[in-house]
């Protein structure tokens, strides 16, 4: 979380893994370079972080690849508008995670 958004994690907990396909079209839906998707894990994890020191801002890969093509914005939305948002990737975490809401595991 430090490379991506310039933030320190004070305390979180996991709540799922997913195993995705490894494949440029699907991954991300943005990343289309072979090469590079050759080095990801299959599986990523999520965490609900629940405290952190910093202000969050762009940083990291994303800020380097970052131009008026390619943009970026880290945007905080509410737990219910979660599933409101159509390109978050991948899929499966995005469904896990509006149950997750739906159900009221987060705030446990």
């Amino acid at each position: 979380m430090n490379e991506e958004l310039c933030i320190d994690i004070e305390d979180y907990k996991l709540l799922f893994k997913v195993k995705t396909k490894l494949d440029p079209n699907y991954l991300f839906g943005t990343e289309k370079e072979p090469e590079r998707v050759k080095k990801y894990s299959p599986y990523q994890y999520f965490y609900l972080i629940t405290k952190y020191d910093g202000i969050p801002q762009l940083g990291g890969e994303e800020k380097e690849r970052s131009s008026k093509d390619n943009q970026y914005h880290l945007e905080w939305v509410s737990f219910p508008e979660v599933a409101k948002i159509e390109d978050l990737y991948p899929k499966e975490a995005k469904n896990m995670l509006v149950e997750f809401i739906k159900e009221g595991k987060l705030n446990k």
